[in-house]
């Protein structure tokens, strides 16, 4: 029943809002629906341009000193004209979570991601990496210095784009969050690394991409994977975006299939929310995945938000998981993010509370 009303209600708010009617939430509301307003990767993420860093000053942090959103916070002066040519970035999270239930009491904390982000702007080509990779984040904080990611993108046209590389295809949401089941059940997990080539044909109120990718050579046997995605945007009235995705792919004795619908909602400069529905197939075994996501920004730069999400396995063996919850993210000056989450895990009958606290630092 509890799952029943969670898929009914956000449901309700998909198709409300395109009667009335990734980009990051945080600019969506103010009108920013394309990625590439303030990324220079139309898949959006990582490194920022120089308008999408006077953004992250401007629009969403709570205070900013002049020049601080720039690489390194202003302290060093760095030449007109450089950053149109070299970009210069990075992340570090840092995360810790306690789990309190009758079958789980855990408490942890750890480095989760510290990366370098460099870039080489020509005029249609661009050359993008990350240095540095934490193999194993529970365990050992060592930083090895390889590069989990890197391509080149060429761009023949304003809205035509071309990468080749390692890198995620693009699907669905596109958060960042690592643990959302929308994410690990398409099978889109930060270590299983890909060999990838996207065309994406991205417009003022459309966004297309395809891609075929394969799993590393380093991969384990049992999580090699070959196969194709594709996803199609589409923006109303500025603020909404609805998008479609699915994500095919084989491997050794397995074969997984993903179909996401979903949708990042601006109502106001600002209320926004972020829903997606999937459903995903792994080796025979249906599941319905559910994600919802509301926020408003308070006062400038801290945002209280609530969270929900859901799986049900379909089926011979059928369960039910809901992980509900509320939290903030509050931005207190550029590069700085701090984001906080109490969650109840329901199993069946078996209940859990969860304690998330997540501090993000992009250079």
């Amino acid at each position: 029943m509890c799952i029943s009303r969670f898929l009914i209600v956000s449901v309700w708010v998909v198709f409300f809002s395109l009667e009335n009617v990734e980009a990051f939430p945080d600019t969506i509301r103010h009108g920013y629906a394309n990625c590439t307003s303030c990324h220079t990767s139309p898949g959006g993420g990582g490194l920022l341009n120089s308008y999408g860093r006077s953004l992250s000053k401007e629009l969403i942090s709570a205070w900013g000193g002049n020049g601080e959103e720039m690489p390194l916070h202003g302290l060093v002066d760095i030449p007109e004209g450089t950053l149109d040519r070299f970009l210069l970035g990075g992340d570090s999270r840092y995360i810790s979570r306690k789990t309190q239930g009758k079958s789980a009491d855990i408490d942890e904390g750890f480095l989760m991601q510290a990366q370098v982000r460099i870039g080489f702007v020509f005029e249609k080509l661009k050359f993008l990496m990350i240095l540095g990779k934490i193999e194993n984040p529970r365990m050992k904080s060592d930083v090895r210095n390889v590069s989990p990611e890197y391509y080149a993108l060429w761009s023949p046209k304003e809205e035509l784009h071309i990468r080749a590389g390692r890198f995620e295809p693009i699907f669905g949401l596109r958060l960042p969050d690592h643990n959302v089941w929308t994410r690990t059940e398409a099978g889109l997990l930060p270590w299983l690394e890909r060999d990838t080539v996207e065309f994406i044909s991205e417009g003022e109120l459309q966004f297309v991409s395809l891609a075929g990718f394969q799993s590393i050579s380093s991969t384990t046997p049992a999580q090699q994977q070959t196969g194709y995605s594709a996803s199609l945007y589409q923006v109303f009235k500025e603020r909404y975006r609805a998008g479609f995705s699915m994500l095919n792919s084989e491997g050794q004795g397995s074969r997984s299939k993903a179909f996401s619908l979903n949708g990042t909602f601006g109502f106001t400069e600002k209320l926004y929310s972020m829903v997606e529905f999937m459903r995903s197939s792994n080796n025979g075994t249906d599941k319905d995945v559910g994600f919802f996501r509301a926020g408003y920004e308070i006062k400038k730069g801290f945002v209280p938000l609530f969270q929900g999400q859901s799986m049900r396995t379909l089926g011979q063996g059928a369960s039910t998981k809901l992980k509900m919850g509320a939290g903030f993210q509050w931005f207190p000056r550029p590069h700085f993010e701090v984001m906080t989450l109490i969650e109840n895990v329901q199993v069946e009958k078996e209940n859990t509370r969860e304690y998330t606290f997540l501090f993000h630092y992009y250079l």
